[in-house]
C-alpha cells in the first residue's frame, strides 16, 4: 500500500495567498496526500496548536506522514515532491524544507527602522564562542543538498509518524535545556528527536517563501537594487583552460556555478541564481567588485588546442577582440590570441591563479576565496564524483615551433605559470 501524507497547519484566523497557492498546488499535483487537511487555529500558544495537530494525525488519519506547512509559508509541490522522495521511515524520518528566519541587525534612529538580516533555519548542538551551550545556528548551508542536522524549524518539516510515537506526548511543549532559558517549540520537538536518535535532515533543494512585514527605508533602498547580472564570483582565464571542469566540480561542491551562462558570446546575461559563471569570455567585462579565479593550463596544451581547432576563424567572439589576428596562419593566430588574452587577465583586479591541473588541491582556498562556505566532506564528495581528465593535448605543434613563431616571451609566461620550460630549439 502507498504511503500516505496528512497536510497539516496551524493559523490565526487566516492564511496568506502564497500558502493558499501551496495547497492548491498539492492537491492537484500527484502527491498522496490525504484531504481534508488538518487545520487548527490558534493565538500565541503555538506547541499547543501543534500538539493538537499531531494528535489529530495520530488519532484521526493511519496517514504514515504528517506535513507541516505554516499559514505563512510557501512552496511549490515540486519542492515538496522533493522532500518526499528523499525521505525514509528508518534513516529520514524527519526531513525540513529551506526556511529562513529574521534576525535584528540594527536600529536606524534617523528612519526609526528596525532593520533585519537573514538567516537560514538550520542548527546544531554545541558551545558557541561564548562557552554557551544549545543550538548553534549555521550561517550558511549547502545548496541544493539532503544533509543531517541537530534542529531545524517546524514550518515546513515532513514528519514519519514513528518519530511522533518515539518522542511520546506533547512532542511541541517547551523545554529548557543547556543554557537556553526556553526554547522554542520547534527547537524542543528537535531536542525531544535528539535524545530519542531519531535524526533530522534537511533538504536545501526544497526552497520557500515566508511571508513577513519590514520597514522599507534608505538602507532597505540600498541593499535591494536590481541585480547588474554579474555574478560575486567568476572563473576565466583563456579558452580551452578547464573552464568546464571547473564549473562541474563548483557545482558538486554546492556551489551554484554556470558554464558561460552570464558571460556569454551574446553579451552578458542575467541570471539571479548562479553565485558563479565560468567563462573565458568574462575577462573583458569583469569589474573590481568581483572575486576572480584566473585558471590557468599549460600554455603548450591550450595552443595547440586553439590552433588545431582552428579557433580564431570560427569563434565570432574572439574575432570581435582581436580583429588584428585575421589573415595570418592558425598557429600564428591561437599564439597572438593567447598572448593578447594573458595581457587582459593580468589587469584583472581581485584575481587568484589556479592551475586548473591543481583545481582539487586548491578547492579550500577556492572556496575561501570565493568567501562561500563549503563543509570539507562536500568537498571531498565532489572530488571523488568530478572529472578529472584535463585533456591533455594530441600536440601537433612542438614548443620549440611554438616559441619560434611567437617569440621567447612565451617562454616566461609559461614559467611564471608554473608550467616546466622546454628546450628551445632554433630556427
Amino acid at each position: 500500500m502507498t504511503e500516505q501524507i496528512a497536510l497539516g497547519f496551524i493559523h490565526p484566523g487566516e492564511v496568506s495567498s502564497t500558502f493558499t497557492e501551496t495547497v492548491i498546488d498539492l492537491y492537484a499535483s500527484n502527491l498522496p496526500i490525504l484531504y481534508p487537511p488538518i487545520a487548527i487555529q490558534g493565538g500565541i500558544h503555538v506547541d499547543r496548536s501543534r500538539n493538537e495537530v499531531v494528535g489529530r494525525f495520530l488519532e484521526t488519519t493511519e496517514a504514515d506522514w504528517l506535513l507541516f506547512i505554516d499559514a505563512d509559508m510557501g512552496i511549490s509541490a515540486n519542492g515538496i515532491a522533493s522532500m518526499w522522495r528523499c525521505s525514509d521511515a528508518d534513516e529520514k524520518p524527519v526531513v525540513g524544507a529551506l526556511t529562513f528566519k529574521l534576525q535584528p541587525e540594527s536600529f536606524s534612529a534617523a528612519s526609526k527602522a528596525l532593520h533585519y538580516s537573514t538567516l537560514p533555519v538550520i542548527y546544531q548542538w554545541g558551545t558557541d564562542t561564548n562557552g554557551k551551550v544549545g543550538y548553534i545556528p549555521e550561517k550558511s548551508y549547502t545548496k541544493d543538498a539532503v544533509y543531517e542536522v541537530d534542529g531545524t524549524g517546524a514550518a515546513c518539516l515532513l514528519i514519519h509518524r514513528r518519530a511522533f510515537e518515539a518522542v511520546g506526548e506533547d512532542p511541541f511543549h517547551p523545554l529548557t535545556e543547556g543554557d537556553w532559558p526556553l526554547m522554542s517549540e520547534d527547537l524542543s520537538f528537535c531536542r525531544r528527536l535528539n535524545h530519542a536518535g531519531i535524526p533530522i535532515h534537511v533538504n536545501t533543494a526544497a526552497k520557500t517563501s515566508h511571508a513577513k512585514t519590514f520597514y522599507v527605508d534608505e538602507l532597505f533602498h540600498i541593499h535591494h537594487q536590481p541585480r547588474t547580472g554579474r555574478p560575486d564570483n567568476v572563473v576565466t582565464g583563456t579558452p580551452r583552460c578547464g573552464a568546464d571542469l571547473a564549473a562541474q566540480g563548483l557545482t558538486l561542491m554546492g556551489i551554484s556555478c554556470g558554464l558561460e551562462k552570464i558571460y556569454t558570446a551574446d553579451g552578458i546575461k542575467k541570471d539571479p541564481d548562479l553565485e558563479c559563471d565560468a567563462s573565458w569570455m568574462a575577462v573583458t567585462d569583469v569589474t573590481p567588485k568581483q572575486r576572480v579565479i584566473h585558471l590557468t593550463r599549460d600554455p603548450f596544451e591550450v595552443i595547440n588546442d586553439l590552433a588545431d581547432m582552428q579557433f580564431m576563424r570560427h569563434n565570432k567572439f574572439a574575432a570581435k577582440h582581436s580583429p588584428q589576428l585575421s589573415g595570418r596562419s592558425d598557429l600564428e593566430q591561437a599564439i597572438n590570441f593567447y598572448q593578447d588574452w594573458m595581457r587582459r587577465l593580468r589587469t584583472i583586479p581581485n584575481t587568484a591563479v589556479v592551475k586548473v591541473e591543481e583545481f582539487w588541491d586548491r578547492a579550500r582556498d577556492i572556496c575561501d576565496w570565493f568567501q562561500i562556505d563549503v563543509p570539507d566532506d562536500r568537498i571531498d564528495f565532489a572530488r571523488q564524483h568530478a572529472e578529472t581528465d584535463w585533456g591533455d593535448s594530441c600536440a601537433t605543434f612542438s614548443w620549440s615551433e611554438i616559441v619560434d613563431t611567437g617569440g621567447t616571451g612565451l617562454d616566461k609566461i609559461r614559467h611564471e605559470l608554473g608550467y616546466q620550460t622546454r628546450e628551445v630549439s632554433s630556427a
